[in-house]
Formats: structure tokens, sequence, C-alpha cells
């Protein structure tokens, strides 16, 4: 009877240990780096490109010199908000979803949840801010409704969970680059 006890806590100690999934240091600190440099650079992307549609397609209207080119001109500034808010909607969740896919180590666990929840509820904000963009009568009114989001109010925190879980890796002997503090964005 004793060599059956015996028998089962080792079995239940080695299946716990083969079931701890989570990634060596190495190959997370790899892997969430990777991970935060191709959202990066998607997400320049596309904010180049929306900056760069706006200047041209307002630039064309200004040289125009159409009596509506002002309310054409709000009409594209919005048009374009509402599609770069969706493209990045898209962007961020599919950084989301790389975030989540990761199975941290375990000292690394507290960390890593609170930057993908944080990652999870600024995209959350998206929707709505497209709709709010949409809804707008001015540049200025867009202007405000980006102001007062969610979604700007979300970036402080968003720089805070990425460096925690970036000097979490440190701290652990690792190096890591999650790009949390950008300079083509503002704070």
């Amino acid at each position: 009877m004793r060599s059956v006890a015996t028998l089962l806590i080792v079995m239940t100690f080695l299946a716990s240990c083969a079931s701890d999934t989570s990634l060596p240091l190495d190959v997370y600190a790899e892997q969430v780096s990777a991970a935060a440099a191709a959202y990066v650079e998607e997400s320049q992307s596309i904010s180049l490109k929306y900056q760069g549609d706006v200047e041209r397609k307002v630039a064309e209207l200004a040289a125009s010199d159409a009596p509506d080119a002002v309310e054409e001109a709000f009409g594209v500034v919005r048009e374009e908000t509402v599609r770069y808010l969706a493209q990045l909607d898209d962007t961020i969740g599919r950084f989301h979803d790389a975030l989540s896919g990761l199975e941290p180590p375990r000292d690394l666990a507290v960390p890593h949840r609170g930057y993908v929840d944080v990652v999870g509820t600024v995209r959350d904000t998206l929707p709505a801010l497209g709709l709010a963009v949409d809804g707008a009568t001015s540049i200025e009114g867009i202007g405000q409704v980006l102001a007062e989001s969610g979604f700007a109010d979300g970036q402080a925190v968003w720089v805070a969970a990425c460096s925690t879980l970036e000097q979490g890796i440190r701290d652990l002997g690792r190096g890591a680059d999650l790009k949390c503090i950008r300079n083509d964005v503002a704070s």
C-alpha cells in the first residue's frame, strides 16, 4: 500500500514537471522581443501611410481652389483616421495574439499577463474611438475625440507595463528590447 502511495506521489510530481509549458528565459526573451519588433514595424508602416495619404489628399484639395475644399479636407481626415484606427486595431490584435500565445517563465508570469492585459485593453478602445471620430463634425472635434480617448490614456499604461516586463527580463539576466519607448508616437 505504501509503494502505491509513493508511486502516486512520484507520478503526480512528474506530471506537474512535464506540464510546465513555460518557455526558457532566452527563448521567451527572443520571442517577445520579435513580437514587439514586428508590431512596431507594422504600426509604423500604417502610421506613415496614414500621414502620407492625409497630407497628399489635403494638399490636392488645397491646390484645387474648390469652394468646399475645407469641408472636403475634413471629410478626408475623418475617413482616413477611421481607416487608420481600424488598421491599428488589426495590428494590435495580432500583437496581442502573439503575446497571448507565449508561455513566459514562471518568474515573468505576472508582468507578462499585465502587459497582455494592457495591450488588450488599449485595443478594446479602438472600435469606439473609430465611431467617435466618424461622428466628429470638425477637425477640432477629431482632435478632441482622440485626445480624450481611452486609447490616448492607455499609452502611458502600455509603456509602464511594457517597461515592467522588459525590466523583469533584464533582472533575470537576459537582455530584451520590447520597444517600450517609441519616438514615433506621442505619449
